[in-house]
């Protein structure tokens, strides 16, 4: 995700960092992993000072999310004012 959002390599490193904390401390049952990498690297990009937008954090984790789930199908581009959004 942190490619697709052309972050730096110390962003996207900071957001794995995080990301692993937040996991040794909290348990895998109770947080679902693709929020909880989404909020990392959304955080990542601001304390390395390489703001990206959460809309644009959303799409990309939205089109993952999709290539992993229906890899044959074609991804669709979310909809902003859709329920899914909110």
């Amino acid at each position: 995700a942190g490619r697709l959002l052309k972050m730096p390599q110390a962003g996207i490193m900071t957001g794995q960092i995080l990301l692993q904390q937040f996991f040794c401390q909290q348990s895998f049952l109770k947080h679902p992993l693709l929020d909880v990498a989404m909020a990392c690297t959304l955080i990542a990009g601001k304390v390395e000072e390489c703001y990206k937008r959460i809309r644009d954090v959303i799409n990309i984790f939205y089109w993952l999310h999709q290539q992993v789930t229906r890899p044959s199908s074609t991804p669709k581009i979310m909809d902003y004012v859709g329920e899914e959004y909110y």
